[in-house]
């Protein structure tokens, strides 16, 4: 497993997986990477709602989330079949979110209003340094969100679909899933 961009973005996170996939290829070894986008389990694990509001410093960028569930049904598949050797998939949700759409999307499922405020870029850095991170990881956390809020990792892709033969889930689905999650968030 790789991520997303990594052909294409200059990203500290992409940097070391492009570096992992250099490696793997030049090592003649059978291979497919799966390139994810940004979880959508990072909404329960990374930024939750806290006291019903999500903080970003992603303006109105988009992201087209992927449910870990679709990385492991096409990791999987590739796995126990041969068809996908030499391959690379960009593993995407089904549609591109704003944050603001997220959080409409985790209030319905959650029954309670759920807002999302676009963090100043310094409070995001700051909070993370004061939560005790590290700076060369705010530094990568910091690059991410740059991306997105550049809505560069908006494309949604069919690969999911063409690996597992089943469309992804959709983002309405996930928030129903882990409702309770968002409910006492």
């Amino acid at each position: 497993m790789s991520a997303i961009g990594v052909d294409t973005e200059s990203f500290k996170f992409g940097e070391w997986h492009a570096a992992g996939e250099r490696h793997i290829r030049e090592s003649g070894l059978a291979f497919t990477f799966l390139r994810p986008n940004s979880f959508m389990q990072n909404f329960i694990n990374y930024f939750p709602p806290r006291d019903g509001v999500i903080y970003l410093p992603w303006g109105n960028g988009r992201a087209s989330f992927v449910d870990t569930r679709d990385i492991a049904t096409a990791a999987a598949e590739v796995l126990i079949t041969r068809d996908h050797e030499g391959k690379t998939y960009t593993l995407t949700g089904p549609a591109a979110l704003g944050i603001a759409e997220v959080a409409n999307i985790l209030s319905e499922a959650a029954g309670r209003e759920i807002n999302y405020v676009d963090l100043p870029e310094s409070a995001a850095r700051d909070g993370m340094l004061q939560a005790g991170l590290p700076q060369w990881q705010v530094d990568a956390l910091m690059e991410l969100h740059a991306i997105n809020k550049q809505n560069l990792w908006s494309t949604v892709t069919s690969d999911i679909e063409e690996v597992s033969g089943k469309p992804p889930i959709e983002f309405a689905q996930f928030a129903r899933d882990h409702a309770e999650k968002f409910r006492a968030s």
